[in-house]
């Protein structure tokens, strides 16, 4: 089951999918209607990193990819993809405001932005001492409250909170304790964990150990929650389920549909008013 995760920009949206389906809420206007269409769903989505300002990045199974970030980042994925000396991008994060970013590819090597929040340009001083010191970050995932949830080259993890004491006054215990007792029980942080970019009590990760890998989360909110539930524990695997479910998404996409086309002809009626206005001729469309 290939189980996805993201958050949205926004407060209250997310995305879940588990392989057959794909449930979403509230997800950045920029590009919900993609989800509302179907043209994104539990089939064609392999990879989805969001971050704060609608930022994204989506990767299909066929290996293509959408992007909307700043464009300091567009040369770290184009011009790199796949035949490009980095390869694919494999993992990527955003940190909430947008302005720092962290990218791994397929071939091991990673690309961070300079400009970073306190607590990761810290780490990074702690690690000079020791060589290649950037490489040794395999993983990195932003949150809220310059929070760092850490993966290096060796398999090890670590949990990194802010010095601010009102930005550590904010960050969850229940985060900071479940990741140091899972790292220190021999567990370590899987590509799709990822942090809440509007609530720092709010997390998904996944833990691997070995060929295992679980997930925990929290999200303060009991209605998400229960639909990550059904997701991950695979309700959408039901037949009858299924085709529930994917017969509402087709008849929403079908009415998304026909809803833009009416604010075309609408459009198109008030520029042919317009002409008639002036010239005294134009058309109406239907």
């Amino acid at each position: 089951m290939a189980a996805l995760f993201a958050w949205g920009s926004a407060p209250g949206s997310f995305m879940v999918a588990n392989g057959t389906l794909l449930q979403w809420k509230k997800m950045p206007a920029e590009y919900e209607g993609e989800f509302k269409m179907n043209r994104w769903n539990a089939l064609t989505v392999y990879k989805f990193f969001a971050g704060g300002n609608n930022y994204y990045f989506k990767k299909t199974t066929m290996n293509d990819y959408n992007f909307n970030g700043p464009k300091v980042m567009i040369e770290h994925l184009e011009n790199k993809f796949e035949t490009g000396q980095r390869g694919a991008v494999k993992f990527l994060s955003f940190h909430p405001d947008g302005n720092s970013w962290f990218i791994r590819y397929d071939r091991g090597n990673t690309c961070y932005l300079t400009d970073q929040p306190k607590t990761f340009t810290d780490m990074v001083t702690e690690l000079q001492e020791l060589p290649r010191a950037a490489d040794l970050i395999d993983m990195c995932v932003y949150g809220h409250d310059d929070v760092l949830l850490v993966r290096f080259e060796n398999g090890n993890s670590a949990i990194y909170t802010p010095e601010d004491p009102v930005k550590l006054n904010r960050v969850s215990q229940q985060l900071v304790n479940i990741c140091n007792q899972r790292i220190a029980d021999g567990w370590t942080f899987g590509d799709r964990t990822t942090l809440c970019p509007w609530d720092s009590r709010n997390y998904f990760i996944e833990w691997v150990k070995g060929t295992s890998a679980v997930f925990t989360y929290e999200t303060n909110d009991q209605e998400m929650t229960n639909t990550i539930s059904s997701i991950l524990n695979g309700e959408g695997n039901d037949t009858e389920y299924v085709k529930k479910v994917l017969a509402q998404q087709e008849a929403d996409a079908r009415q998304f549909k026909r809803d833009m086309e009416i604010q075309g002809i609408n459009l198109m009626n008030q520029q042919a008013a317009i002409t008639r206005s002036m010239f005294g001729v134009g058309y109406r469309y239907y």
